[in-house]
């Protein structure tokens, strides 16, 4: 059951990720909202920066901009000096 407990932040991602490529941007959206939540109760750093930039990223592509740019602005600080600059996965 922990296993289960690690990979529904990938799950939640993945569902996100998907229904990007499909076009179902308000589907995207609500299926990565409560990503950064629940990755931040578990400590997962990795994740809660990849919810954070899937939520900005999905609000920029349905032109919600500021809303994007704020979400951004909520990522914790140092997150490209700590990752190198690479994107990372959950």
């Amino acid at each position: 059951m922990r296993r289960a407990s690690r990979e529904i932040l990938q799950v939640m991602f993945w569902l996100a990720t998907v229904s990007v490529v499909r076009g179902e941007l308000p589907q995207a959206f609500e299926a990565i909202t409560g990503l950064p939540s629940a990755a931040e109760a578990r400590g997962n750093r990795p994740a809660l920066i990849n919810g954070i930039r899937g939520q900005a990223m999905i609000l920029m592509f349905m032109g919600r901009i500021v809303e994007a740019r704020e979400a951004l602005e909520r990522a914790p600080r140092g997150v490209h000096r700590e990752s190198g600059g690479r994107q990372g996965g959950c």
